[in-house]
């Protein structure tokens, strides 16, 4: 009796070539699989939320900050006193983790051209009459970096 029990067990299941034992090795083997991937998956959000939970966060501490230096081209990053309408863009972003809040004032007859970020560089430039001035910014702590001037050849 025992050999026919032991036949019937490594006989194949009717419809496939496998028997009881190997199911349940596979039925075990799928299961450990599933939940590889449920950790797996657990681990991958966990891992994005607490990226995405140091995105508004500097380097400095994270505290609000006005930016005061002097620029190559003349103007001066200023306090909000001196901008009209800084107090409301202040008001409008108090309390905001990681805010870095700069202001600066254009030299008189020039007007803002563009401005680029490369990473930790922010590149502004600047256009009047004597031609264009580009001030480049570091952005970990907001200093000015340096300044290329562009004159236009007769100085129109």
């Amino acid at each position: 009796m025992a050999t026919q029990s032991s036949d019937r067990s490594n006989a194949p299941l009717p419809g496939t070539v496998f028997n009881e034992r190997q199911i349940r090795l596979l039925k075990r083997i799928v299961i450990a699989m599933g939940g590889l991937l449920l950790v797996g998956f657990t681990v991958l959000v966990i891992a994005m939320v607490y990226q995405a939970s140091k995105l508004g966060k500097t380097r400095s501490g994270g505290d609000e900050q006005t930016v005061t230096a002097e620029r190559a081209t003349g103007g001066v990053l200023v306090g909000p006193s001196a901008v009209p309408g800084a107090g409301a863009v202040r008001a409008l972003y108090a309390g905001k983790d990681g805010l870095r809040f700069a202001e600066s004032v254009i030299p008189p007859g020039a007007r803002h051209v563009a401005t680029t970020v490369d990473g930790e560089r922010m590149f502004v430039s600047l256009e009047d009459a004597g031609g264009l001035t580009v001030v480049q910014v570091d952005l970990a702590n907001w200093t000015v970096v340096g300044a290329v001037r562009l004159s236009n050849a007769g100085g129109k």
